[in-house]
Order: C-alpha cells, then structure tokens, then sequence
C-alpha cells in the first residue's frame, strides 16, 4: 500500500508539473522561469537538509557529477522543455517525455554495455510505437513548416539531455551519494549555470510579480521539492 501511494503521488506531481509549465509561460523568458523556480526549490532543498542534518561534504569529483546533474537535469533540458510548450499542448510534451524509457535504456546499451533483455525491448518498442502513432499526423506535416515538429525536436532534445542526466545520477547512487542533498546541489549547479546564460545572452532579470506567475512559480518549485524528497 505504501508503493502504491508513493507511486501515485509521484505521478500526481509529474503530471500537475506539465500543466503548471504552460501557466509560467506568459512573456517571460523560458530560461528565466527556469531559474526562479529551481532557485526556489535548491533553497528548500538545503533547508530541508539542514533540517534533517543530512550529509552535504562531497569528493571534487562527486561535485563534478553533481555539476552535470545541474546541467543535464535542472537546466539545460528544463529550458527545452519550456521552448517546446511554445509550439505542442502540455500533454503531447509529457508523451514525448515517456521516450526517456528508450533512451535510457539505449544510452546504457551503448555507453556502458548493460544489454537489455527481449521484455525490456518489447516494452520500450510498445511504448515508441504509441508515441509514433500519436504523432503521425504532425510527421506527416514536416515539409509544411509545422510549429509542432519544433516542438516535438525540442522535447526530444530535452528528453536525451535528462537521459545523460540519469546515468550521471546512477553513478552517483553507486558511490552511495544521498539523493535529497545530490538535487539539491544539482538544482544549485543548474540555477548557476542558467543564471550565467542568462546574462551572456543579454537578457535583465526582470521579474513578474503578478499573483498568478508567482503562485505557479513557488508551486513548481515545491513540486520538485515534494519529488526529491
């Protein structure tokens, strides 16, 4: 029973976080919103692990990794994520995230050589099978300059990126680094990066205080708290 409510409360996060990304995207930039919301959700996460006095001292190289996992999890694929939502419905991009089974599963075969067994390939097959079929129409019209193959390419992208992320996170759970204080200074990692992209590409850091950026912008940030932890 606990399984089970665990799992359904991940998969009430994960799909409110879809619907939540499309409220943010009023005319403030993508990498901006990005960087307010993981800003928010590293400050809970560190406060949580000052809290509960977890472990926070790590090798250089784990830094490394977790720098990785800033850039591959909490940064660069967020963005694309947000560009996407520009150009396909919320719900088509969560499909499109369900490739991340795929990658995973063929960046492993490939980089480390952890073959899959024949009930993993159907699985994964099944599952890009329906998500070809859901877009068939939208394929069909690539040479029409359809915004929805942008956004299909963005989401892509964005999901290989959390693919790398993921085997970076594994190796980091093999040299047994806690998961809340690895987001948390993965989260960290990536506001930095995406505040440094955000000043070399000349963009201010205005800020939009209406209720409902606001209210959505600490909403998404105490969802990744809640996923984290």
């Amino acid at each position: 029973m606990k399984n089970l409510f665990l799992y359904l409360l991940t998969v009430a996060i994960w799909g409110s976080t879809w619907y939540a990304i499309t409220l943010q995207l009023n005319g403030t930039p993508a990498q901006r919103s990005v960087t307010y919301r993981f800003a928010l959700a590293t400050l809970i996460l560190f406060g949580w692990c000052w809290l509960r006095r977890l472990r926070l001292r790590f090798s250089h190289q784990e830094h490394f990794l977790l720098m990785l996992v800033g850039l591959t999890l909490f940064s660069a694929n967020y963005v694309l994520f947000y560009e996407a939502e520009k150009h396909l419905v919320s719900g088509s991009v969560a499909i499109i995230f369900s490739l991340l089974v795929v990658f995973n599963i063929l960046n492993n075969w490939l980089l480390f050589g952890l073959k899959p067994d024949r009930q993993v390939i159907a699985g994964a097959t099944l599952g890009l099978l329906g998500i070809v079929l859901t877009f068939w129409r939208d394929l069909h019209t690539i040479n029409s300059g359809s915004q929805s193959i942008l956004g299909i390419a963005l989401s892509v992208a964005a999901t290989l990126t959390a693919s790398f992320g993921n085997l970076v996170s594994a190796r980091l759970q093999r040299r047994q680094v806690p998961v809340v204080p690895a987001n948390a200074f993965g989260m960290l990692y990536g506001t930095v990066l995406l505040f440094a992209y955000v000043l070399l590409s000349g963009a201010t850091f205005s800020f939009d205080t209406s209720p409902k950026y606001l209210g959505f912008s600490s909403l998404l940030g105490c969802l990744w708290f809640s996923n984290s932890v």
